[in-house]
């Protein structure tokens, strides 16, 4: 049993070792997506989207936002957490 334990306690301790020095090694990525969406529909009104279409544009950007944000939240958490990532994801 002790035996058991250790083994995963010191899986954890090497998976987070291997996580903090990726963190400090590769630079930091800039997430852009929002920037993204805001693109997409600019260039749909462009192109003379109508006003209908731009909603769509705009509804799933939010949804792809709030679906991501649950996603991450539920990975370090439970629903709890997934909650709270989607009202982040907004």
């Amino acid at each position: 049993m002790k035996k058991s334990f250790f083994k995963k306690a010191m899986t954890l301790a090497v998976v987070c070792a291997i996580s903090v020095e990726s963190a400090c090694l590769i630079k930091e990525k800039q997430n852009h997506e929002a920037e993204a969406w805001v693109g997409i529909g600019y260039l749909a009104a462009k192109e003379g989207c109508t006003a209908e279409e731009g909603v769509i544009i705009g509804v799933a950007g939010v949804w792809e936002s709030t679906l991501q944000g649950a996603a991450w939240g539920a990975a370090f958490g439970n629903v709890a957490g997934a909650v709270a990532g989607a009202v982040v994801g907004l």
